[in-house]
């Protein structure tokens, strides 16, 4: 984080941004630290990217801004009139308490597993949603109100700043791309007629418009050791079909075309408004190790007769562990399932 883009953009002279480097070339080496990206964008479509943290040190992509105000470790109440942001634009989206972990999802001995890699907490951060007066507001444990000029935020947890996503997303289509320890903090990713590959990431909190924290159209993807967690877009507490944490869709709607291709080794699915992995296409999936835990609908969903292979996979705590939903407008299954 101490480059410059005036530099030459080599290990002795690193560049500051990953715009500038993405412009320099398409295989891109990170030293560790925190990257801020304010409007979200990372647009590569049609080019083949390669993103990577030098060595084993962890990079963190960070998505959105802070909502620009100082809270003071404050608890119970806190409002202020010194905020603007577009209440329309963010109308129905949450805020975090970034890098504070929610106390009710603190791991359990009796639920550790190896795809957690070790971490205290399922999330690392808190979502605050957004109420439509004081009095509601007023009924909940946390959560914050903006009428456009006043700003609640009403919490039970000490708080410095609240983070804004940028609620959009990292467009990855018509081409190749790979992450290896990169960690996507507040956006997602989508891909169009193209692969993915990552490796030992992360991709938290992912508020956008689009159906998935990974959403992969008409793609492949190949997953080793990722985390997708917290996946967010919609507000409501109480409504589903809002994320899945990962969403294979078909291009056509025949849903016959067999376009998707996905390999998960050793991934940690949870935390998500809809299911944890959901193809909703006729496409290929092997799932192999890992775990699906408290995501809202299934940990993994088969559906629209999709070809699968489970072998080892652990799921719990959500309404249904794995489920296929098969439909004759959609053709026939062939599921393999071992070990589940």
């Amino acid at each position: 984080t101490n480059g410059n883009d005036n530099n030459l953009g080599t290990f002795a002279s690193p560049v500051k941004t990953l715009s500038k480097a993405l412009s320099m070339s398409d295989t891109v080496n990170i030293f560790s630290g925190i990257y801020t990206l304010a409007d979200g964008t990372l647009d590569a479509a049609k080019r083949n990217y390669k993103i990577s943290a030098v060595h084993t040190n962890k990079v963190t992509l960070k998505f959105g801004k802070s909502i620009g105000v100082s809270l003071n470790n404050k608890t119970g109440y806190y409002e202020s009139s010194n905020i603007a942001f577009d209440a329309d634009t963010y109308k129905n989206y949450p805020l975090y308490n970034d890098g504070v972990p929610d106390p009710s999802t603190e791991i359990l001995p009796e639920e550790l597993h190896p795809a957690q890699q070790g971490h205290v907490y399922r999330l690392e951060s808190t979502r605050y949603l957004q109420y439509t007066s004081e009095d509601a507001l007023a009924s909940v444990t946390r959560g914050y109100y903006y009428d456009g000029s006043k700003f609640i935020v009403k919490s039970d947890q000490p708080l410095t700043d609240l983070w804004m996503p940028s609620f959009s997303y990292i467009n990855l289509a018509y081409s190749v791309n790979e992450f290896i320890g990169v960690d996507i903090l507040y956006s997602s990713i989508r891909v169009e007629k193209g692969d993915l590959k990552m490796t030992d990431c992360r991709v938290l909190f992912p508020s956008s418009p689009i159906p998935g924290g990974i959403c992969y159209y008409a793609s492949r993807i190949n997953l080793l050791r990722v985390e997708v967690a917290g996946e967010e877009c919609s507000n409501s507490a109480n409504s589903e079909n809002t994320g899945d944490g990962i969403c294979g869709l078909s291009m056509h709607k025949d849903y016959m075309r067999n376009e998707l291709t996905a390999t998960l080794i050793d991934c940690w699915l949870h935390d998500s408004q809809d299911d944890g992995f959901s193809d909703h296409g006729q496409g290929a999936n092997t799932v192999i190790g890992g775990l699906f835990e408290y995501n809202r609908k299934s940990g993994a969903m088969p559906a629209s007769g999709v070809n699968s292979l489970m072998v080892g996979v652990t799921a719990r705590h959500q309404r249904h562990g794995i489920s296929s939903v098969n439909s004759m407008m959609y053709g026939n299954a062939n599921d393999a399932w071992m070990g589940i």
